[in-house]
């Protein structure tokens, strides 16, 4: 069906070829910065992998005959997962949709062995039962307030992609096509333990985002606090090299004076962006 229905609208090969190529070799969407760790790849490519999906029956050759370039595709964008979704809740299985094209099936049949999906499940078990034993921990009453987000970022963030990873990859897969694998994935994780730790993600990233939206919101009135207290320490270094100040042993040193002068001059000088850069 997609292959003939395309068809009725042809499109220039070398266009086709040249989207492909693009779509196997750069991060199209930036994902990187939402998804950096090299084990978290397939999503951080998942909306170009579903485009890519669509794109290659423009080019039903490769599906076909192009066993190199299927690999690749294979390879990079399906390793570890076989059902995508296309489109607004649309979800495709890749072992059903491609057993009818040789080089995209052979290259599909690569990664869906026994020991690969069961290797990709157990990783995936063990970052769901991570996932929700941080989060718990950070649920607890009294642990996220704006000094344990500030301290703690890199954590939560990580606790929070690896939380979305796992689920993505759960939801996805439960339902495949092939009997036994359905099964098993079904028998590691019910039901209530997805939804369980799909409420704790969910309760976790509205805490974190309030957190952060309330820091931002009050990070000029802190900034400015912050450099006022700092000018003033600063003006007090220096008046204490004047040696008029009383209980001082500290002798008149109009170098320091000077030194500790010019900087409370540049700190009161300093700008919003200057508390921006100093906190990054």
């Amino acid at each position: 069906y997609p292959e003939k229905f395309f068809n009725r609208f042809p499109i220039d090969p070398t266009l086709v070829r040249s989207v492909i190529s693009t779509l196997l070799s750069d991060d199209v969407y930036l994902g990187a910065e939402s998804f950096p760790a090299p084990e978290h790849a397939s999503t951080r490519l998942a909306t170009q992998a579903g485009m890519l999906y669509v794109i290659l029956y423009f080019a039903p050759g490769s599906l076909g005959g192009d066993f190199a370039a299927m690999r690749q595709a294979v390879d990079k964008h399906f390793s570890d997962n076989w059902r995508i979704p296309i489109h607004m809740g649309f979800v495709v299985d890749l072992s059903e949709q491609w057993r009818y094209y040789p080089a995209a099936k052979r290259a599909l049949d690569n990664i869906m062995t026994l020991s690969n999906v069961t290797r990709a499940a157990d990783l995936n078990l063990r970052w769901c039962t991570q996932a929700s034993r941080e989060m718990r921990g950070f649920l607890v009453e009294g642990v996220l307030g704006q000094k344990f987000v500030l301290a703690n970022m890199q954590a939560l963030m990580d606790c929070m992609r690896r939380a979305n990873v796992c689920l993505r990859w759960r939801l996805l897969h439960r339902k495949c096509a092939q009997p036994k694998l359905r099964a098993m994935l079904e028998a590691q994780v019910s039901d209530q333990e997805v939804m369980d730790l799909l409420l704790l993600s969910a309760q976790l990233e509205y805490k974190v985002k309030a957190l952060v939206a309330k820091l931002l919101a009050s990070k000029e009135q802190a900034w400015q606090g912050l450099k006022a207290r700092c000018a003033a320490r600063l003006r007090e270094l220096s008046d204490c090299f004047t040696g008029n100040k009383a209980l001082t042993r500290v002798r008149r040193d109009e170098r320091m004076m000077s030194w500790f002068g010019r900087l409370a001059a540049e700190v009161e000088a300093l700008g919003g962006g200057g508390g921006g850069g100093g906190g990054g």
